[in-house]
């Protein structure tokens, strides 16, 4: 119960998002089962709708999201009608952050999307969630829990040196 995991793929392509979900069928689902996962948070590489609608809708119908979204024209279509809006609230001493919620025909779940916006720069990144009744401040909080297990990932790969595997052969690859 209450098991983290966390799958990281380094030095990805256009076929990152291939990777995990092949990984997911050979390597996850057969060990927990589909019914296990509840939550799942996704980085900007592998956030585009095709994807959501794999984890969300396709396979694991009860499992919510939580995501920083790739910027594509869809996602840019919706940043623009939460920015219409306008109903910024402070986020921090250099951010601003404003969110709706809407009702995608390729969702079975509504996406409530985040807009962040540096009150400097103008920049902006978009997040959603799948996950009901969360306010946009809470969806940039439960976001950011993963940023410490992602840290400690990259520490565990810059000490122990697991991102050089020191062979090709299957032997020295398990031994790695």
């Amino acid at each position: 119960t209450d098991v983290l995991v966390n799958i990281a793929f380094c030095n990805g392509s256009s076929r990152a998002t291939s990777l995990v979900r092949e990984f997911c069928e050979k390597n996850i689902y057969p060990i927990l089962g589909r019914d296990a996962i509840r939550e799942i948070y996704m980085d900007s590489e592998y956030t585009s709708f095709p994807m959501i609608n794999y984890f969300v809708v396709d396979r694991l119908s009860n499992t919510d999201v939580i995501m920083c979204l790739k910027r594509n024209k869809k996602v840019d279509q919706l940043a623009r009608e939460v920015i219409a809006e306008g109903q910024w609230e402070s986020y921090g001493e250099d951010y601003e952050i404003a969110g709706k919620s809407f009702t995608l025909s390729s969702l079975a779940k509504s996406l409530h999307l985040v807009v962040k916006r540096s009150k400097k720069t103008g920049e902006l990144r978009c997040f959603g969630t799948t996950f009901q009744g969360l306010g946009n401040r809470e969806v940039l909080e439960r976001y950011r829990l993963r940023w410490p297990l992602e840290n400690g990932l990259k520490d565990l790969i810059h000490s122990y040196f697991i991102d050089h595997i020191l062979g090709k052969d299957p032997e020295k690859i398990e031994t790695n």
